[in-house]
């Protein structure tokens, strides 16, 4: 049902830039299919999804180039697509430029934990906890890398961390799962 909505949202965004071409317009566009996108389970439509996202990226960044979350995203669409050493050299390019770019951090984090590298990923939410300290996805992953470590004494920082913050929802929830099995 949400994708729905984000299909409909990203098309909107697409009339829009189109009869308003604009960098900001295509970053709108891009966004909106990059979340279609995020939430596809149908593999041919997450693959439509990703090249309407490629699309829009890739004129915001022929504009535009220093724009590295942009740069991140489209990555991300290569990662799932069929050409993921792409996207993995991309994210690459990004903390090349700028070491401290959480969203190339964070999506480097991710894959580490998609392939089971579980100390490389822990390398990288700690980078992302040395840069904000209350991120609660990098205090959760961190937790959930240490705890798939064995490390359940050290990972109940990182989930005590999320209860605390003023959030809400799936995260907490985890994390509060995770404190009772350690506990």
């Amino acid at each position: 049902k949400i994708v729905g909505k984000l299909d409909s949202l990203a098309k909107y965004t697409e009339v829009r830039a189109i009869e308003s071409p604009s960098v900001e317009n295509f970053i709108i566009a891009g966004d909106g299919y990059y979340e279609a996108f995020n939430f596809a389970v149908d593999q041919s439509k997450r693959n439509f999804l990703a090249e309407k996202a490629q699309e829009y990226y890739k004129r915001v960044l022929d504009e535009n180039s220093s724009l590295l979350d942009v740069k991140s995203k489209l990555a991300m669409t290569y990662i799932a697509g069929n050409n993921p050493m792409q996207g993995i050299t991309m994210l690459r390019e990004v903390i090349a430029a700028d070491p401290n770019n959480e969203m190339a951090i964070y999506n480097l984090g991710m894959l580490s934990i998609t392939s089971g590298q579980y100390d490389k990923a822990i390398e990288r939410f700690s980078r992302l906890i040395e840069l904000n300290g209350d991120n609660p996805e990098a205090n959760f992953y961190m937790g959930y890398c240490l705890f798939e470590l064995g490390k359940k004494d050290e990972a109940k920082p990182y989930f005590q961390k999320i209860t605390q913050l003023e959030i809400s929802g799936d995260l907490v929830n985890a994390s509060e799962d995770y404190l009772k099995r350690i506990n």
